[in-house]
Protein backbone atom coordinates (compact mmCIF):
# COMPACT_ATOMS: atom_id res chain seq x y z
CA UNK A 1 0.00 0.00 0.00
CA UNK A 2 2.86 2.34 0.90
CA UNK A 3 4.55 1.53 -2.38
CA UNK A 4 1.43 2.50 -4.34
CA UNK A 5 1.17 5.85 -2.52
CA UNK A 6 4.83 6.62 -3.29
CA UNK A 7 4.28 5.87 -6.99
CA UNK A 8 1.15 8.00 -6.98
CA UNK A 9 2.98 10.94 -5.36
CA UNK A 10 5.82 10.58 -7.84
CA UNK A 11 3.37 10.65 -10.80
CA UNK A 12 1.69 13.78 -9.45
CA UNK A 13 5.08 15.47 -9.05
CA UNK A 14 5.98 14.59 -12.66
CA UNK A 15 2.70 16.04 -13.90
CA UNK A 16 3.32 19.23 -11.93
CA UNK A 17 6.85 19.52 -13.37
CA UNK A 18 5.61 19.07 -16.96
CA UNK A 19 2.74 21.52 -16.38
CA UNK A 20 5.21 24.11 -15.02
CA UNK A 21 7.54 23.65 -18.01
CA UNK A 22 4.61 23.99 -20.41
CA UNK A 23 3.37 27.18 -18.75
CA UNK A 24 6.85 28.69 -18.69
CA UNK A 25 7.46 27.85 -22.37
CA UNK A 26 4.07 29.29 -23.23
CA UNK A 27 4.86 32.51 -21.41
CA UNK A 28 8.27 32.62 -23.06
CA UNK A 29 6.86 32.24 -26.58
CA UNK A 30 4.24 34.89 -25.84
CA UNK A 31 6.95 37.18 -24.55
CA UNK A 32 9.07 36.70 -27.70
CA UNK A 33 6.11 37.10 -30.06
CA UNK A 34 6.21 40.65 -31.52
CA UNK A 35 3.26 42.83 -30.68
CA UNK A 36 1.96 43.70 -34.16
CA UNK A 37 -0.10 46.87 -34.49
CA UNK A 38 -3.65 46.59 -35.80
CA UNK A 39 -2.79 48.17 -39.16
CA UNK A 40 -0.27 45.39 -39.85
CA UNK A 41 -2.70 42.53 -39.22
CA UNK A 42 -5.68 43.92 -41.15
CA UNK A 43 -6.26 43.45 -44.88
CA UNK A 44 -5.52 46.56 -46.95
CA UNK A 45 -7.69 46.57 -50.05
CA UNK A 46 -6.13 47.83 -53.27
CA UNK A 47 -7.98 50.29 -55.50
CA UNK A 48 -7.77 51.48 -59.12
CA UNK A 49 -5.41 54.18 -57.81
CA UNK A 50 -3.35 52.59 -55.03
CA UNK A 51 -1.56 49.30 -54.36
CA UNK A 52 -0.46 48.27 -50.86
CA UNK A 53 2.19 45.98 -49.44
CA UNK A 54 3.33 44.91 -45.98
CA UNK A 55 6.88 44.04 -45.01
CA UNK A 56 8.84 42.99 -41.95
CA UNK A 57 12.62 42.76 -41.68
CA UNK A 58 15.59 43.47 -39.48
CA UNK A 59 15.96 46.87 -41.18
CA UNK A 60 13.54 49.46 -42.49
CA UNK A 61 15.08 49.23 -45.96
CA UNK A 62 14.62 45.46 -45.96
CA UNK A 63 11.00 45.76 -44.81
CA UNK A 64 10.25 48.24 -47.62
CA UNK A 65 11.86 45.90 -50.17
CA UNK A 66 9.63 43.02 -48.98
CA UNK A 67 6.53 45.24 -49.15
CA UNK A 68 7.38 46.35 -52.72
CA UNK A 69 7.99 42.72 -53.68
CA UNK A 70 4.49 41.92 -52.43
CA UNK A 71 3.11 44.67 -54.66
CA UNK A 72 5.07 43.31 -57.63
CA UNK A 73 3.59 39.85 -56.97
CA UNK A 74 0.09 41.35 -56.98
CA UNK A 75 0.76 42.92 -60.39
CA UNK A 76 1.95 39.54 -61.75
CA UNK A 77 -1.19 37.78 -60.50
CA UNK A 78 -3.41 40.53 -61.95
CA UNK A 79 -1.77 40.21 -65.37
CA UNK A 80 -2.20 36.45 -65.47
CA UNK A 81 -5.86 36.64 -64.40
CA UNK A 82 -6.63 39.52 -66.79
CA UNK A 83 -5.02 38.24 -69.99
CA UNK A 84 -4.36 34.50 -69.86
CA UNK A 85 -8.01 33.57 -70.50
CA UNK A 86 -9.04 36.41 -72.81
CA UNK A 87 -9.70 36.04 -76.53
CA UNK A 88 -9.57 39.69 -77.59
CA UNK A 89 -6.73 41.35 -79.53
CA UNK A 90 -4.72 41.81 -76.35
CA UNK A 91 -5.23 38.19 -75.39
CA UNK A 92 -3.92 36.95 -78.72
CA UNK A 93 -0.65 38.74 -78.03
CA UNK A 94 -0.42 37.20 -74.56
CA UNK A 95 0.95 33.68 -74.47
CA UNK A 96 3.04 31.38 -72.29
CA UNK A 97 6.30 32.46 -73.92
CA UNK A 98 5.81 36.02 -72.69
CA UNK A 99 4.84 35.14 -69.10
CA UNK A 100 8.46 34.65 -68.03
CA UNK A 101 9.47 37.92 -69.71
CA UNK A 102 6.67 39.72 -67.86
CA UNK A 103 7.91 38.42 -64.50
CA UNK A 104 11.44 39.58 -65.31
CA UNK A 105 10.14 43.00 -66.38
CA UNK A 106 8.19 43.39 -63.13
CA UNK A 107 11.36 42.63 -61.17
CA UNK A 108 13.06 45.52 -62.99
CA UNK A 109 10.33 48.06 -62.16
CA UNK A 110 11.69 50.90 -60.05
CA UNK A 111 9.03 51.85 -57.51
CA UNK A 112 10.37 55.36 -57.04
CA UNK A 113 6.93 56.75 -56.23
CA UNK A 114 6.19 54.60 -53.17
CA UNK A 115 5.12 56.03 -49.79
CA UNK A 116 5.60 54.51 -46.36
CA UNK A 117 2.19 55.04 -44.76
CA UNK A 118 2.91 53.26 -41.49
CA UNK A 119 6.07 52.03 -39.75
CA UNK A 120 6.92 50.62 -36.38
CA UNK A 121 9.80 48.98 -34.52
CA UNK A 122 8.39 45.78 -33.02
CA UNK A 123 9.21 44.32 -29.62
CA UNK A 124 11.70 41.89 -31.20
CA UNK A 125 13.58 44.88 -32.72
CA UNK A 126 12.39 44.22 -36.28
CA UNK A 127 10.80 46.82 -38.55
CA UNK A 128 7.27 46.55 -39.95
CA UNK A 129 5.98 48.86 -42.69
CA UNK A 130 2.88 49.52 -44.76
CA UNK A 131 3.83 50.81 -48.22
CA UNK A 132 1.60 52.42 -50.83
CA UNK A 133 2.27 52.80 -54.58
CA UNK A 134 0.34 55.15 -56.87
CA UNK A 135 -0.45 52.77 -59.73
CA UNK A 136 -1.50 55.53 -62.16
CA UNK A 137 1.72 57.45 -61.57
CA UNK A 138 3.68 54.24 -62.15
CA UNK A 139 1.62 53.54 -65.28
CA UNK A 140 2.37 57.01 -66.64
CA UNK A 141 6.13 56.50 -66.26
CA UNK A 142 5.89 53.10 -67.94
CA UNK A 143 3.81 54.48 -70.81
CA UNK A 144 6.45 57.13 -71.54
CA UNK A 145 9.12 54.42 -71.62
CA UNK A 146 7.07 52.23 -74.00
CA UNK A 147 6.34 55.13 -76.36
CA UNK A 148 10.03 56.11 -76.45
CA UNK A 149 11.13 52.53 -77.21
CA UNK A 150 8.60 52.15 -80.04
CA UNK A 151 9.60 55.51 -81.53
CA UNK A 152 13.31 54.61 -81.31
CA UNK A 153 12.69 51.23 -83.01
CA UNK A 154 10.83 52.85 -85.91
CA UNK A 155 13.49 55.53 -86.32
CA UNK A 156 16.24 52.91 -86.54
CA UNK A 157 14.29 50.78 -89.01
CA UNK A 158 13.73 53.79 -91.29
CA UNK A 159 17.39 54.81 -91.21
CA UNK A 160 19.77 54.29 -94.12
CA UNK A 161 22.69 51.99 -93.37
CA UNK A 162 25.95 52.15 -95.27
CA UNK A 163 27.06 49.00 -93.48
CA UNK A 164 24.84 46.02 -94.35
CA UNK A 165 25.95 44.04 -91.30
CA UNK A 166 25.07 46.97 -89.03
CA UNK A 167 21.58 46.98 -90.55
CA UNK A 168 21.10 43.28 -89.81
CA UNK A 169 22.47 43.60 -86.28
CA UNK A 170 20.23 46.62 -85.61
CA UNK A 171 17.18 44.66 -86.75
CA UNK A 172 18.16 41.72 -84.55
CA UNK A 173 18.61 44.01 -81.56
CA UNK A 174 15.18 45.56 -82.10
CA UNK A 175 13.53 42.17 -82.51
CA UNK A 176 15.20 40.89 -79.34
CA UNK A 177 13.82 43.87 -77.42
CA UNK A 178 10.22 43.31 -78.56
CA UNK A 179 9.29 40.70 -75.89
CA UNK A 180 10.41 43.12 -73.16
CA UNK A 181 8.43 46.02 -74.68
CA UNK A 182 5.38 43.79 -75.08
CA UNK A 183 5.57 42.63 -71.46
CA UNK A 184 5.70 46.25 -70.29
CA UNK A 185 2.56 46.91 -72.35
CA UNK A 186 0.69 44.21 -70.42
CA UNK A 187 2.00 45.61 -67.14
CA UNK A 188 0.74 49.03 -68.22
CA UNK A 189 -2.72 47.62 -68.95
CA UNK A 190 -2.87 46.07 -65.49
CA UNK A 191 -1.75 49.21 -63.68
CA UNK A 192 -4.19 51.45 -65.54
CA UNK A 193 -7.37 49.48 -66.14
CA UNK A 194 -8.79 52.28 -68.31
CA UNK A 195 -5.78 52.20 -70.64
CA UNK A 196 -6.35 50.88 -74.17
CA UNK A 197 -3.15 48.94 -74.82
CA UNK A 198 -4.25 47.72 -78.27
CA UNK A 199 -2.62 50.72 -79.96
CA UNK A 200 0.76 49.83 -78.49
CA UNK A 201 0.41 46.14 -79.33
CA UNK A 202 -0.54 47.18 -82.87
CA UNK A 203 2.62 49.30 -83.10
CA UNK A 204 4.71 46.30 -82.03
CA UNK A 205 3.03 44.15 -84.67
CA UNK A 206 3.85 46.77 -87.32
CA UNK A 207 7.50 46.81 -86.26
CA UNK A 208 7.60 43.02 -86.57
CA UNK A 209 6.07 43.23 -90.04
CA UNK A 210 8.68 45.81 -91.12
CA UNK A 211 11.52 43.62 -89.90
CA UNK A 212 10.12 40.51 -91.58
CA UNK A 213 9.70 42.43 -94.84
CA UNK A 214 13.30 43.67 -94.74
CA UNK A 215 14.47 40.14 -93.97
CA UNK A 216 12.52 38.66 -96.85
CA UNK A 217 13.96 41.23 -99.24
CA UNK A 218 17.51 40.43 -98.09
CA UNK A 219 18.98 37.75 -100.35
CA UNK A 220 21.96 35.48 -99.75
CA UNK A 221 23.77 32.85 -101.79
CA UNK A 222 25.48 29.85 -100.20
CA UNK A 223 28.22 27.93 -101.95
CA UNK A 224 30.52 25.09 -100.96
CA UNK A 225 34.18 25.80 -101.78
CA UNK A 226 35.37 22.20 -101.24
CA UNK A 227 34.76 18.83 -102.84
CA UNK A 228 33.18 17.66 -99.57
CA UNK A 229 29.54 16.62 -99.56
CA UNK A 230 27.24 19.65 -99.79
CA UNK A 231 25.00 18.63 -96.86
CA UNK A 232 26.54 21.39 -94.75
CA UNK A 233 25.44 24.10 -97.20
CA UNK A 234 21.93 22.62 -97.28
CA UNK A 235 21.75 22.75 -93.49
CA UNK A 236 23.00 26.35 -93.43
CA UNK A 237 20.54 27.32 -96.15
CA UNK A 238 17.69 25.82 -94.12
CA UNK A 239 18.71 27.76 -90.99
CA UNK A 240 18.93 31.07 -92.86
CA UNK A 241 15.55 30.50 -94.54
CA UNK A 242 13.93 29.73 -91.18
CA UNK A 243 15.25 33.05 -89.90
CA UNK A 244 13.20 34.78 -92.61
CA UNK A 245 15.84 35.52 -95.26
CA UNK A 246 15.81 34.46 -98.90
CA UNK A 247 18.48 32.15 -100.33
CA UNK A 248 19.11 32.69 -104.06
CA UNK A 249 21.68 31.72 -106.67
CA UNK A 250 22.03 34.96 -108.63
CA UNK A 251 22.74 38.57 -107.63
CA UNK A 252 22.48 38.19 -103.83
CA UNK A 253 22.99 40.95 -101.27
CA UNK A 254 25.48 38.72 -99.46
CA UNK A 255 27.66 35.80 -100.48
CA UNK A 256 28.29 32.98 -98.00
CA UNK A 257 30.92 30.31 -98.56
CA UNK A 258 31.25 27.10 -96.57
CA UNK A 259 34.71 25.50 -96.59
CA UNK A 260 34.54 22.02 -95.07
CA UNK A 261 37.46 19.61 -94.81
CA UNK A 262 36.43 16.17 -93.58
CA UNK A 263 38.73 13.54 -92.18
CA UNK A 264 37.73 9.88 -91.83
CA UNK A 265 39.06 8.06 -88.77
CA UNK A 266 38.59 4.44 -87.68
CA UNK A 267 39.03 3.86 -83.95
CA UNK A 268 37.95 1.03 -81.64
CA UNK A 269 35.28 -0.15 -84.03
CA UNK A 270 33.91 3.39 -84.62
CA UNK A 271 33.75 5.24 -87.91
CA UNK A 272 34.51 8.87 -87.11
CA UNK A 273 34.15 12.03 -89.21
CA UNK A 274 36.12 15.09 -88.10
CA UNK A 275 35.09 18.20 -90.01
CA UNK A 276 37.01 21.52 -89.98
CA UNK A 277 34.53 24.20 -91.04
CA UNK A 278 35.06 27.82 -92.10
CA UNK A 279 32.07 30.05 -92.89
CA UNK A 280 32.87 33.33 -94.64
CA UNK A 281 30.48 36.21 -95.43
CA UNK A 282 31.22 38.52 -98.39
CA UNK A 283 29.53 41.77 -99.46
CA UNK A 284 27.39 42.10 -102.59
CA UNK A 285 30.33 42.67 -104.92
CA UNK A 286 32.32 39.93 -103.18
CA UNK A 287 35.21 42.37 -102.66
CA UNK A 288 35.06 42.58 -98.86
CA UNK A 289 34.86 39.98 -96.10
CA UNK A 290 32.13 40.96 -93.65
CA UNK A 291 32.72 38.15 -91.20
CA UNK A 292 34.28 34.72 -90.82
CA UNK A 293 34.10 31.85 -88.34
CA UNK A 294 36.15 28.67 -88.00
CA UNK A 295 35.07 25.70 -85.89
CA UNK A 296 35.27 21.92 -85.68
CA UNK A 297 32.37 19.48 -85.75
CA UNK A 298 32.00 15.79 -86.41
CA UNK A 299 30.15 12.57 -85.79
CA UNK A 300 30.74 8.88 -85.20
CA UNK A 301 28.95 5.65 -86.04
CA UNK A 302 29.40 1.96 -85.38
CA UNK A 303 27.97 1.25 -88.84
CA UNK A 304 29.79 3.27 -91.53
CA UNK A 305 31.27 6.65 -92.53
CA UNK A 306 28.09 7.65 -94.36
CA UNK A 307 26.13 7.56 -91.10
CA UNK A 308 28.98 9.32 -89.28
CA UNK A 309 28.77 12.11 -91.87
CA UNK A 310 25.03 12.38 -91.27
CA UNK A 311 25.64 12.80 -87.54
CA UNK A 312 28.33 15.37 -88.33
CA UNK A 313 25.86 17.53 -90.28
CA UNK A 314 23.38 17.31 -87.40
CA UNK A 315 26.06 18.44 -84.97
CA UNK A 316 26.98 21.20 -87.44
CA UNK A 317 23.40 22.52 -87.21
CA UNK A 318 23.29 22.24 -83.41
CA UNK A 319 26.59 24.11 -83.06
CA UNK A 320 25.43 27.00 -85.27
CA UNK A 321 22.18 27.40 -83.35
CA UNK A 322 23.43 26.86 -79.79
CA UNK A 323 26.54 29.02 -80.17
CA UNK A 324 24.76 31.78 -82.16
CA UNK A 325 27.44 31.64 -84.84
CA UNK A 326 25.38 33.50 -87.47
CA UNK A 327 24.54 36.18 -84.91
CA UNK A 328 28.22 36.69 -84.13
CA UNK A 329 29.41 37.03 -87.72
CA UNK A 330 26.32 38.44 -89.42
CA UNK A 331 23.90 39.69 -86.82
CA UNK A 332 21.06 37.30 -87.65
Amino acid sequence: MLKLNIQKDFSIKLLLIFATIFLLSGCSSTKNEPNYPQWYTKIHKDSPIYLHGLGESSSKKGAIAIALNEIASKITVSIESSYSSTTNVSGKNYNKSIQKTIKNSIKKIEFTNYKVLKEVVLSNNTYAVLVQVDRLDLAHSLEIKIADEIKSANTKLNSKFNNFTLKLKTMAKIQNSIPSIKSNIFILGTLDEMMDIKKYLSSINQINKKINKIKNMTTMSITNTTTSQNDYTKVLSSIITQKGFSVVKDNPDLHITVDTKEQEISSMGNKIIKANVEITIFNKSKTKVIGTKKFVTGGKSRANFSQAHEFSTRNFKDKILKENILSDILGI
